[in-house]
């Protein structure tokens, strides 16, 4: 259970640099997508790591504890990380891209209104 829980735990800390190195790179923010880059493989390879080796030799109940907490961290991971994207992530201009089409949109309102 042990191996099955921190298995979960590296698989929702991979989905949130996931999603932090993807909204990096979609924003050109080259020292996000790095950072994130890096850190994401040293947890990959470690969850990857412990979850193989449990499926491949552990306990039936082990392997059914394995699949279904990191199952659940694959969800909760991807909505995490989404949100701490929302909060976190900016554009070099330190702007996010809500902020920027927020700002286009009063622009083309007040166009029209013209």
């Amino acid at each position: 259970m042990k191996i099955a829980i921190i298995a979960a735990l590296c698989m929702v800390i991979q989905d949130i640099l996931e999603i932090a190195k993807a909204q990096g790179a979609a924003r050109n923010n080259g020292k996000i997508v790095a950072i994130a880059d890096t850190l994401f493989w040293y947890v990959s390879i470690t969850g990857t790591t412990l979850a193989a080796f449990t499926l491949h030799g552990g306990t039936l109940s082990s392997k059914i504890w394995v699949i279904i907490l990191v199952s659940a961290a694959n969800i909760v991971g991807n909505l995490l990380g989404t949100e701490l994207g929302k909060r976190f992530i900016r554009d070099h201009s330190e702007e996010s891209q809500d902020a920027k089409i927020q700002h286009l949109m009063e622009r083309v309102e007040a166009l029209e209104a013209k």
